[in-house]
């Protein structure tokens, strides 16, 4: 049984990187407004719609990155210098059914579109700026749709997944809480972040959380869960990319 203690200090840990990633957010954010307002010779309310989108690249890249240094840092210390240790980094366990998950994330994914094309109002209802503006960098060309690529499909998947279902679900683990509750304890926070300027995300988010919980579970590793979750984020881009191609096709 772990001190009650040793718990709290364990969360506010947690918490105290969360905020430093968005503070890292901001600040990128910030200097590449900045940057890219000087370099037009404008000032920053009046950037253009794809200087934005960059701006909004790079403010994402700095909430992703500072998260990913945060959990290779904790698990580091978690697994007492083994980084692989203290994230829970395992071969996957049930292949199997961890294909079944990443097929039930494709699915979700698909009768969200669905329901979003049915229901304009959900569609506003669950609108969020930073992904909209994310889903337009193709407009910067080949570098802009590969950086929403890396960014989307690897870089977000690895750092949300090292630092939720990695580094926090092993220290919870090795102090002996019990599965359950660590699936509520870093799913939580999850949910909160990706839900930070549109909350009826999160309503929308809970499938997607529960099949990547259950994916760490099954797969007895970060990378289980690792792999559901990019499997969901590519075909999102996947998606994104091809109604493009359909709307430019049909403009044309």
């Amino acid at each position: 049984m772990t001190r009650p203690g040793a718990l709290w200090r364990l969360i506010l840990t947690a918490m105290a990187w969360l905020i430093a990633a968005v503070a890292g957010a901001v600040v990128a954010g910030a200097l590449a407004s900045i940057a890219v307002a000087s370099a037009r010779g404008v000032s920053v309310p009046a950037l253009a719609a794809n200087d934005k989108i960059i701006v909004v690249l790079i403010a994402a890249c700095g909430l992703q990155i500072t998260m990913l240094l945060g959990s290779l840092i904790q698990a580091r210390r978690a697994g007492e210098g083994s980084i692989r240790a203290g994230l829970g980094w395992r071969p996957i366990r049930r292949k199997p059914v961890i294909a079944l998950l990443c097929l039930a994330a494709l699915m979700w994914m698909g009768c969200f579109i669905a329901l979003t094309v049915w229901f304009p109002a959900l569609r506003d209802m669950v609108k969020s700026a930073t992904p909209d503006l994310l889903a337009h960098a193709d407009q910067l060309g080949f570098a802009g749709a590969i950086a929403r690529v890396l960014l989307l499909a690897a870089l977000a998947p690895l750092s949300e997944e090292f630092f939720f279902r990695g580094w926090l679900w092993e220290a919870l683990r090795t102090r002996g809480i019990s599965t359950l509750p660590i699936a509520l304890l870093t799913t939580l926070p999850w949910l909160l972040l990706h839900g930070l300027d549109t909350p009826w995300r999160i309503v929308f988010l809970l499938p997607a959380a529960l099949i990547f919980s259950t994916a760490r579970i099954m797969g007895r590793g970060v990378q289980a869960s690792l792999c559901v979750h990019v499997t969901n984020n590519l075909s999102i881009v996947l998606l994104q990319i091809a109604a493009a191609a359909s709307g430019a096709s049909a403009t044309g």
